[in-house]
């Protein structure tokens, strides 16, 4: 008996002298929710703020992911195919370094710049067959993102935060396009006769 607790001190002994190591690992973002209205041909500056309450300083990439930029595409009521905006609407640093143990209030401050263009670049996919076309911004009316920021090589870390853009109205160009057509229509009748 005295024999086993020798061997139980010399086992906490041991236990006792050899000092613990504790590495964590943490990454937020903020805000996490965000709603903003922009006008078609404007730019638009807001900031995240990134920050990593862990031990060690963290290589984070961005990514940002249009949830809604491929829909339905309808032509008079009847769905023909797909609608996919292949704009780049957000423009920010792909890859930013975060200091260790930092908080929400001294993080890294990420500038995110968000232009909708007049005109937006997009993609009808029909069926198998895809066409390069142009869409007026007017008609989006909503862009929903998440940005998701992720840290490690190993074990990865990911927040995201999540983006409505709201479009505002414009003028109605419907007017303009009809002159134009109009105008091109009597010019090929013109050249015809």
């Amino acid at each position: 008996m005295v024999h086993v607790f020798k061997k139980l001190i010399c086992i906490a002994l041991i236990l006792a002298l050899i000092k613990p190591t504790y590495a964590t690992r943490g990454l937020g973002i903020g805000p996490a929710k965000m709603n903003i209205s922009v006008s078609p041909g404007e730019e638009h500056l807001f900031y995240l703020i990134i920050f990593n309450p862990g031990d060690a300083d963290e290589n984070v990439s961005l990514k940002a992911y249009c949830l809604n930029c491929l829909r339905d595409y309808k032509i008079f009521g009847f769905y023909v195919g797909k609608l996919n905006y292949t704009e780049d609407f957000l423009r920010f640093p792909k890859t930013i370094k975060v200091e260790k143990n930092t908080t929400h209030l001294e993080g890294k401050f990420v500038e995110i710049n968000i232009k909708v263009p007049k005109f937006v670049r997009s993609q009808i996919i029909l069926g198998n067959k895809t066409i390069s076309s142009y869409t007026l911004a007017s008609n989006l009316k909503q862009l929903d993102f998440r940005i998701v920021a992720t840290a490690g090589e190993k074990t990865k870390i990911s927040v995201v935060s999540d983006l409505k853009v709201k479009i505002k109205e414009e003028t109605n160009y419907f007017p303009v396009f009809l002159v134009i057509f109009f105008l091109v229509l009597i010019f090929l009748i013109k050249k015809l006769l």
